[in-house]
């Protein structure tokens, strides 16, 4: 992918998913969903048990969404 949403402010916790192949939804990151839309995956830190907080974001002609969707 190339320049990518991240829609956190500029958090650099958050990183997009395919920087991380090894994490499962990596395959998923920049799918093609159809109307001109892609899926953008956003991986960030892990909460105190051990799961890693998910965003996922819609990257379309217009601009990525400013909110998780």
């Amino acid at each position: 992918m190339t320049a990518t949403p991240r829609g956190d402010g500029g958090d650099e916790r958050w990183q997009p998913a395919s920087e991380r192949p090894d994490h499962p939804l990596a395959a998923i990151d920049g799918a093609s969903l159809g109307g001109g839309l892609r899926l953008v995956v956003l991986l960030g830190p892990r909460s105190s048990v051990g799961s890693t907080s998910v965003r996922c974001m819609l990257a379309g002609p217009g601009g990525p969404t400013s909110a998780p969707v």
